[in-house]
C-alpha cells in the first residue's frame, strides 16, 4: 500500500509533481482518492482588457468591434454581464444603413444556456401590418380625439386622411393616435411624410402634425392630454412656409430648425407626394436622431440628436410612437408611415415590409434594406470567455460562431458556468490510465472520483470513509516518477481554485 500526497498552488486546480525517486507500481494495482483539500475561487468571472472584446458581422457589412464594460461578476450579478453585452451590441447598430436596419440584438441565459442573436422587427403600418390600404376594423392604432377618415385613390395606397374631430383649430396635444407596441430597442426607425395638407396661413401652429416618442404608455393617460415632459423626441410639420420643429432627449421644449419643408404642391385637391420630405426618428447607435430627407438634397438633414433614455440598470427605456394632429377638420394627410416595433417580429418579410426604397432620392439613403437571410457571424476572441459561455464544444475554433436566417439565434452547447454553480467536481488522473468511463465524452476517461458540491460551497475538505479503488490497467509492474492530476467541473472544464490545494492518493 502506498500513500501519495500532491500539492499545488495552480489557480486552475492542476497538480503536477516530479518525485526525486521512482515509485514502484505493482502489476494490476488499484488506486483510490483518500482525501482532498481545496478552496474554490468565487471571483467567478472578470471582464478586463484581456477578454472585453467581442465582434460581429452581418452579411457583407464590415466587421463591428464591441468593447464590454470592465467589471467583476458574481453569481448574483452575472445577469448584468448579459445586459451589458446586449446593450453594447444594440448601441453599435446604425439603423439607417446596410444590413442592420430594423434589427434588435439579444443576449440571454435561458435555462442556463447562453444565447446570442437578433430579431428582425416589422416596419409596421399605422393601419394594418403589411397592407398599406385602409380597411375598416383593421387599424392597429388607438385614436384619441381624432380619426382616420379614409384614403385617397388606389394609386396612392398608404396615404391616409386624418381629422381632428373638431371644426375649430386645435393646437394642444389632445388629438393623437398611437402604436399598440413598444418602439423596438435596436436599430429602430419611425418615419412618415406629408402627402396632402390644407394651409390656413394663420401662422398660429394650428395645422399639421407632430410625430413623437413618449417615455410613458399613452394608454395610461386614459385619453388625456400628452404631457410635454413625456415627449422625449419629436419632429413637427406645420405648413410649407414654416420651418420644421424638433425635440431631442436633451431639450425641454421644441426647437425651431433651420430647414424649410420642400414639397410639391400640397393642396387639398392637388396631391403631389412623390417628392415630398420624409421625417424620421431613428435609433442610431446609442442616440435618437431626428432627420429630414429632402428630394433636393443628396444627404440627409439632421435636425438634432440625443442619448437614448435609459433605465437605472442601463437598459433602454420603453418608448411609444405617437402622432399628434393639429388644426380642424380633415386638414392633413400623411403617407409611407412606418414604425419598427418590438412586436410582431417578422417571420417571412415581404418587400412591402423590408427592403423597400421609400421615394426616389439621390444616393439611396432613404432605403430600408432587405434582410430576408443574412449571414450572422459572432466572434469571441478570448478562449476563457468563449469556454465560460459554453461554446467550447460548438464544433468550431477560434471563438467564431455563425448562423443564417431571419431570426439569428446561436445557443451554447453546454451551460454557462461559474465556480459556485458546479454541482460536482471530478478528480481526473491525466497520465494514469484507469478503468473508468464518462458519459459526456461517451467513452474511456481517467476519472478517479466525483465529489458532490452545494451551490454555496466555497471550500472542499473531504476525506473518504469508504475508499473506492479503481483498476490502474497495468498488466506489468511500472516505475512512476511523474504524476499529473487535475480538478474539473461537471462539464470537464477547469475548476478555478485559490491558494494551496492538496490531494492524497492511495495505491495498492
Amino acid at each position: 500500500m502506498k500513500l501519495i500526497r500532491l500539492e499545488t498552488d495552480s489557480n486552475q486546480g492542476e497538480f503536477e509533481t516530479d518525485f526525486s525517486e521512482d515509485i514502484t507500481i505493482s502489476a494490476d494495482s488499484q488506486i483510490a482518492l483518500h482525501s482532498i483539500s481545496a478552496e474554490l475561487d468565487l471571483a467567478d468571472l472578470e471582464i478586463n482588457s484581456s477578454n472585453n472584446i467581442i465582434k460581429y458581422k452581418l452579411g457583407s457589412d464590415p466587421e463591428v468591434l464591441v468593447t464590454l464594460t470592465n467589471k467583476q461578476y458574481t453569481k448574483q450579478t452575472i445577469h448584468e454581464l448579459f445586459n451589458d453585452i446586449q446593450q453594447k451590441l444594440n448601441d453599435s447598430l446604425d439603423g439607417s444603413t446596410k444590413n442592420n436596419g430594423t434589427i434588435t440584438f439579444f443576449c440571454n441565459n435561458n435555462s442556463g444556456f447562453i444565447s446570442f442573436g437578433n430579431d428582425r422587427n416589422k416596419m409596421q403600418d399605422f393601419d394594418k401590418p403589411g397592407t398599406p390600404g385602409y380597411s375598416a376594423g383593421s387599424k392597429q392604432q388607438t385614436f384619441v380625439g381624432c380619426a382616420v377618415t379614409g384614403n385617397t385613390a388606389s394609386t396612392n395606397k398608404g396615404q391616409q386622411i386624418f381629422s381632428c374631430g373638431s371644426t375649430t383649430n386645435v393646437i394642444t396635444n389632445t388629438r393623437y393616435f398611437y402604436q399598440s407596441n413598444v418602439f423596438a430597442k435596436g436599430s429602430s426607425i419611425f418615419r412618415t411624410k406629408v402627402s396632402r395638407f390644407t394651409n390656413t396661413n394663420t401662422g398660429l401652429g394650428d395645422n399639421g402634425f407632430r410625430m413623437c416618442l413618449l417615455d410613458i404608455d399613452p394608454s395610461s393617460l386614459n385619453g388625456g392630454e400628452i404631457p410635454e415632459g413625456n415627449i422625449v423626441s419629436s419632429i413637427e410639420f406645420q405648413r410649407p412656409a414654416d420651418k420644421y420643429k424638433f425635440k431631442t432627449v436633451n431639450d425641454t421644449t421644441q426647437q425651431v430648425s433651420l430647414i424649410n419643408p420642400v414639397a410639391g404642391t400640397i393642396g387639398q385637391n392637388n396631391v403631389k407626394r412623390d417628392n415630398n420630405d420624409f421625417m424620421q426618428i431613428a435609433q442610431i447607435g446609442n442616440q435618437l436622431q431626428c432627420t429630414i430627407f429632402q428630394d433636393t438634397q443628396n444627404t440627409p438633414s439632421i435636425l438634432g440628436t440625443g442619448d437614448i433614455p435609459r433605465n437605472a440598470d442601463g437598459s433602454r427605456k420603453d418608448l411609444y410612437p405617437v402622432v399628434i394632429l393639429f388644426g380642424g377638420g380633415n386638414n392633413v394627410a400623411i403617407t409611407d408611415y412606418r414604425c419598427s416595433t418590438s412586436q410582431p417580429v417578422i417571420v417571412n418579410p415581404t418587400v412591402g415590409e423590408l427592403g423597400t426604397t421609400l421615394g426616389g432620392y439621390p444616393g439611396g439613403f432613404i432605403k430600408i434594406y432587405n434582410s430576408n437571410s443574412k449571414d450572422f457571424q459572432l466572434t469571441i476572441p478570448n478562449s476563457g470567455l468563449y469556454e465560460a459561455f459554453g461554446f467550447k464544444d460548438f464544433g468550431v475554433t477560434g471563438g467564431v460562431l455563425t448562423n443564417t436566417g431571419i431570426h439569428m439565434d446561436i445557443s451554447a452547447k453546454t451551460p454557462f458556468h461559474m465556480t459556485s454553480l458546479s454541482d460536482a467536481i471530478i478528480v481526473d488522473m491525466v497520465n494514469m490510465e484507469l478503468d473508468s468511463y464518462d458519459s459526456i465524452q461517451k467513452g474511456h476517461r481517467n476519472i478517479l472520483n466525483v465529489i458532490a458540491l452545494s451551490d454555496n460551497q466555497t471550500n472542499i475538505n473531504y476525506e473518504l470513509r469508504n475508499l473506492v479503488f479503481i483498476d490502474m490497467k497495468n498488466k506489468n509492474p511500472r516505475l512512476l516518477r511523474h504524476i499529473k492530476a487535475r480538478l474539473l467541473r461537471h462539464d470537464l472544464t477547469p475548476l478555478p481554485t485559490r491558494g494551496k490545494s492538496s490531494l492524497v492518493l492511495l495505491i495498492k
